[in-house]
């Protein structure tokens, strides 16, 4: 358990497998699983497509995207283009951008250089966000709805300025985390990282699948797959055949009064 970051569980990855061990790897990088490897970190594949689908659910037809440079920004530009195509959307423009203040204003100016567009997803933090929408509302585009990924919920209190409200995202529910975090707190006297469910689900998820192993045989991964997945502090979640988590995902609002959710997760895969 707990390589978090890719190279890290790569590194490890061919002693693992020689030894016949699992490993279970904190990444997002979704390239690092597989073969032994399970990646339980949050993809933003995942958040990207439930809020596009969301979207698309409630009249948004012509997407825009705003992606860093990166690895992050590769992987969800990727995943904005086979999300929009997937809801049956249509993606107009999509840009990239370093993360300095004259190249996140070019990027807003030239997206909106020769069309509309109903929405724009902003595959970055919270914060870069908040720097990105009065731009927006500057735009050729200004009543865009603005879309974010899961990094948004690692920052709830970034989201209380007005030029954000409205905004849509997705991500994994905070009410057994934030049970985690109140128990956390009382012991440590500190809050937990965000991670850190990630950790503690790991654990309890191999908890579960040991229970009647037999010491000394040889660990049963096979039941990592299991269809109907487990239940952990970040909510249902489980490994497909690729090695990467499965998670079922809310989509929450930004308004005035704070974060509110518009369509909660399932609670399991049958639903």
């Amino acid at each position: 358990l707990g390589p978090l970051l890719s190279e890290d569980a790569l590194a490890v990855a061919p002693a693992a497998r020689k030894a016949g061990v699992p490993v279970i790897s904190y990444s997002n990088d979704t390239t690092a699983a597989g073969d032994g490897v399970f990646v339980m970190g949050f993809s933003p594949a995942q958040s990207i497509d439930r809020v596009v689908r969301y979207a698309k659910g409630r009249g948004v037809h012509r997407f825009a995207a705003l992606v860093p440079t990166g690895v992050y920004g590769r992987n969800a530009s990727t995943a904005m283009i086979r999300s929009v195509e997937g809801a049956g959307g249509n993606l107009v423009a999509m840009k990239t951008y370093e993360r300095k203040p004259k190249a996140l204003e070019k990027a807003v100016a030239e997206l909106g250089r020769n069309q509309t567009y109903d929405a724009v997803l902003i595959g970055d933090t919270a914060r870069l966000a908040i720097s990105a929408a009065p731009l927006i509302r500057k735009s050729s585009s200004p009543q865009a709805r603005i879309l974010g990924t899961e990094l948004w919920a690692a920052e709830p209190g970034a989201l209380g300025v007005a030029a954000v409200g409205g905004s849509w995202y997705a991500s994994v529910s905070d009410v057994r985390y934030r049970q985690l975090a109140t128990a956390y707190r009382r012991q440590f006297g500190k809050a937990p990282f965000r991670l850190a469910s990630l950790g503690y689900d790991s654990m309890l998820l191999v908890i579960k699948i040991a229970r009647d192993w037999e010491i000394g045989a040889r660990f049963p991964a096979d039941r990592l797959r299991d269809e109907d997945g487990f239940v952990g502090v970040d909510g249902a979640f489980r490994f497909g055949a690729s090695g990467v988590a499965q998670r079922a995902l809310e989509v929450d609002e930004v308004s005035p009064a704070g974060v509110k959710t518009v369509s909660p997760a399932p609670a399991t895969f049958k639903e």
